[in-house]
């Protein structure tokens, strides 16, 4: 089996996210073999490989989300606000460097705001699958 974090190699992650305040660059993911997750200065979620970007929405502050991608070596799907983003080309990062959470390895660009589940599968989830993952996942924070 590939390991996930391999420049090329297929997977699927889910992040559960807050952002407490938009002002400032706010990293959820880093060098996850070559890609990042963020939201930007005007609140904007953003992720990028190497040479592309991909916008996932805007998101408001104090609001849990939950944001899918599946990687298939070359294409990327992403889920954000329960509903289907983009699927496009994506070239990851030949150097991934070291991975984290939170931050910038180097700690720069914190999360201003809470991660409450992170998931990896070294496989491509279809569909079918990553919508009801996406719909387990918010039930604890859509129950009445």
């Amino acid at each position: 089996m590939a390991s996930t974090f391999v420049p090329g190699a297929s997977f699927t992650a889910y992040y559960v996210f807050r952002i407490d305040s938009i002002g400032a660059v706010s990293r959820i993911l880093s060098h996850l073999g070559g890609i990042v997750l963020a939201v930007n200065s005007e609140g904007v979620l953003r992720m990028g490989g190497s040479n592309t970007g991909i916008s996932g929405g805007t998101v408001i502050p104090s609001r849990w989300y939950v944001f899918a991608i599946t990687f298939t070596g070359t294409t990327a799907t992403i889920n954000f606000n329960d509903a289907l983003t983009t699927s496009t080309a994506l070239t990851r990062g030949a150097n991934p460097g070291y991975s984290s959470l939170g931050a910038a390895p180097d700690g720069s660009t914190p999360l201003f705001g809470a991660l409450r589940d992170v998931i990896f599968y070294p496989t491509v989830h279809n569909t079918a699958d990553r919508e009801n993952m996406v719909a387990a996942l918010r039930s604890w924070y859509t129950a009445a």
